[in-house]
């Protein structure tokens, strides 16, 4: 539970940081040194704080004295064990003992000692039990905690200023060009509407329709036009044409949308081509060649014509009009190259069998030099020409090296030596972030940003969630004197990214297969259960039941799919109240069993910890000689 101090601390940091950030964007957004400089100061004052309310809270001070009493506590307990095993009868060895152990009423007050405290009684299996102290690890306050985790992050934001606007990866910082795409209203066609729609500075962007339907009175053909999905599961919109018989599908063009007929027997869209191909459809040979990008496109029912993106590359046209058989259409001005800036483009097409393009805009550097551009769109930069907006090849390589040095090592280093030098709970959050930085980095480095980094991002996750969360809890078991509270937010944190990165890993939402969930649950739910119980982690329970919630929606919503409309909600009903009663009666077996299911589990894992084999008991008898002697210098101190 939450106490006044900690509430009151996070409210606090949540409430400053977003006024920092707001400032930081503000001088960032305005000239890109600024919000520099001004991250700077945030970083240093944040450091500040922290070590200032560190130091004089005193907390490591009281640690190290309470380690040094464990350790003569241990001692004593030690030697009155040698002397009463003499007159103990034998102990059948396979006999399993459980030792409970009453907590001390003024160190937290639980009546079972957790298993991340040292000298936990547990179950062994085949062993004889013996009775050991433990005490409660106390812990760095809760402001300096969140202020130092705060710092580790400004660091790392503060160097991504750097290489995010030294070195400008298409599009990447502010423009270089300052200029202004404008419309001469005079020269376009002399039609009040469209000259009002042309001057109009709030345009609806999207079509509210999904379709357009074409009837040809004087013998041309009644067709429909509209967007879609398939049975493949993937969700994603398409186009579709459909003339009476079965819809002939066009995979190729993907979010269609702004359908509006022209009056002429043709009806035009907007959409994205997702797939290059050297015709549209076998059905339709003679469609233009499209490319990768944005595109206008208009269909008669024969044909489906779209513009060539080869010559004609538009940013995302919108708030299409047609006026006199011609359409009109605006975009946004280009993200990269020579002609970026601020405005709007229009752009018209008359002629629908050619889908020429004819641009009525005109682009201003400055006051004195203005140019008109005719008969084709300013093209952003593909891929392959990086270099004429960066000046070289590579680009992304060189940005994601000086984000590595900059930014990602300095996180993950400063969380590292706050979790060794003063034991904050928040460096093994900051820590694993660090790390997940550099991996993003060095994953743009090689492929380039041109590659979709979501599979990356599912194999990240789940992969390195798994590895830290297996060796943090392996460190539990280390015989010498760890942190515990860093490892608890480790623990926690690099669940929740196994979690998330199996969901992105095996596109559960987005594959209509079954296989998919059912991997899930065993490979990714099972084990946060095991380790839940064995560690004592309610968070990894709670992801569990959630997990388990996502499943029994997915199950309710596929018997759904195949019976009748009438019967979706009492099968929801049905299969939402079994689970839940299901994941209660779970909980209920849980609080009755979890001690003894929990001290076998540890007493398993325990066998098989490297951390006990690398690091053997004489150890932390150093450890604690260590701990009494630093207390008795901090006794000598304070009596001088």
């Amino acid at each position: 539970m939450c106490t006044t101090e900690q509430t009151f601390a996070w409210v606090g940091a949540i409430v400053v940081n977003v006024a920092f950030i707001s400032i930081i964007a503000w001088g960032a957004s305005t000239i890109w040194w600024v919000g520099f400089l001004i991250s700077i100061v945030y970083t240093a004052i944040l450091f500040g704080l922290a070590r200032t309310v560190d130091k004089k809270s005193g907390w490591d001070v009281i640690a190290a004295a309470a380690a040094a009493t464990s350790a003569n506590n241990d001692g004593n307990m030690n030697e009155s064990e040698e002397s009463s095993d003499e007159g103990v009868e034998e102990v059948n060895e396979t006999r399993n003992v459980v030792v409970a152990v009453a907590a001390d009423p003024s160190v937290g007050g639980a009546t079972t000692p957790s298993p991340w405290q040292r000298g936990v009684p547990r179950m062994l299996p085949g062993s004889r039990s013996v009775t050991t102290t433990s005490y409660s690890e106390p812990r760095m306050p809760v402001l300096a905690n969140l202020l130092y985790g705060l710092f580790t992050l400004a660091l790392g934001v503060t160097g991504y200023f750097l290489p995010m606007n030294l070195f400008s990866c298409y599009g990447g910082s502010t423009p270089s060009s300052t200029g202004h795409w404008s419309t001469d209203i005079s020269t376009l066609p002399k039609s009040d509407v469209l000259r009002a729609w042309a001057s109009s500075d709030q345009p609806h962007e999207w079509s509210y329709a999904t379709f357009v339907y074409i009837s040809n009175a004087g013998g041309g053909l009644n067709f429909t036009l509209f967007q879609g999905s398939d049975a493949s599961g993937t969700y994603v919109q398409t186009l579709w044409l459909a003339m009476g018989g079965e819809p002939i599908h066009f995979p190729e063009i993907q979010n269609p949308s702004q359908f509006i007929t022209t009056g002429t027997g043709w009806a035009c869209f907007a959409g994205i081509d997702a797939m290059p191909s050297s015709n549209s459809n076998e059905q339709y040979p003679d469609a233009i060649p499209i490319s990768k990008g944005s595109l206008v496109g208009c269909s008669n029912g024969t044909v489906v014509r779209t513009t060539d993106l080869t010559q004609y590359i538009f940013q995302g046209p919108y708030d299409f009009i047609v006026d006199d058989d011609t359409l009109w259409l605006k975009d946004y001005p280009p993200w990269s190259g020579d002609q970026t800036g601020t405005g709007t483009l229009i752009y018209s097409i008359d002629d629908y069998d050619r889908m020429e393009v004819q641009l009525q805009s005109t682009y201003s550097k400055s006051k004195s030099e203005q140019y008109e551009t005719v008969e084709y769109s300013p093209r952003p930069l593909s891929y392959e020409d990086v270099e004429t907006n960066d000046d070289n090849n590579y680009c992304w390589s060189k940005h994601s090296a000086l984000a590595i040095v900059v930014s990602a090592l300095p996180i993950t280093l400063s969380s590292v030596l706050l979790w060794l030098k003063r034991k904050a709970p928040s460096s093994a959050i900051t820590s694993y972030i660090g790390l997940s930085a550099a991996a993003s980095f060095v994953y743009l480095a090689i492929v380039g940003k041109e590659h979709d980094v979501a599979d990356f991002w599912g194999w990240w996750f789940s992969m390195s969630g798994a590895l830290y969360l297996t060796i943090l809890c392996d460190l539990t078991h280390c015989k010498r004197h760890i942190a515990r509270y860093p490892l608890i937010w480790g623990v926690n944190v690099s669940a929740l990214a196994f979690f998330v990165g199996m969901i992105f890993l095996l596109s559960i939402f987005e594959e209509n297969m079954a296989w998919s969930w059912i991997v899930f649950n065993l490979f990714a739910l099972i084990p946060l259960v095991i380790v839940g119980i064995g560690y004592n982690q309610v968070f990894l329970l709670v992801l569990c039941a959630v997990g388990w919630l996502m499943t029994t929606v997915k199950i309710a919503s596929a018997l759904a799919a195949v019976a009748a409309p009438a019967a979706n909600v009492p099968i929801y009903f049905i299969a939402l109240a079994i689970s839940g009663l299901l994941i209660a009666g779970a909980g209920w077996w849980l609080n009755k069993n979890q001690d003894e299911l929990g001290s076998v589990l540890r007493y398993h894992m325990e066998r098989i910890s490297i951390s006990m084999r690398m690091f053997p008991e004489d150890d932390v008898e150093l450890g604690e000689a260590a701990a009494r002697d630093a207390s008795n210098d901090m006794r000598r101190e304070l009596t001088a």
